[in-house]
């Protein structure tokens, strides 16, 4: 699968190792998701947003980089509004 929103090099090396999840120390594994938002009436739909998931809970984290470009997308999109 491709990484498209994660746009530092470094984050994606450390996203394609293997980690354990934080919660229950299960393996985890890399996953796209599509991501959406609602706030103030208006909905974000972003598609193949890269996230670490558990194995065996489903508990999903992504990287803070991915997670700043969410949120400047969804700034923008309710300024736009």
């Amino acid at each position: 699968p491709q990484l498209r929103i994660t746009e530092n090099p470094r984050e994606l090396k450390i996203m394609s190792q293997t980690h354990l999840c934080p919660i229950c120390g299960a393996s985890t594994v890399i996953k796209q998701i599509d991501y959406i938002d609602w706030s103030n009436g208006h909905i974000l739909v972003i598609r193949e947003v890269p996230v670490r998931e558990c194995r065996d809970f489903g508990h999903q984290f992504m990287a803070a980089s991915v997670a700043k470009k969410i949120e400047s997308l969804f700034t923008a999109c309710c300024i736009i509004c």
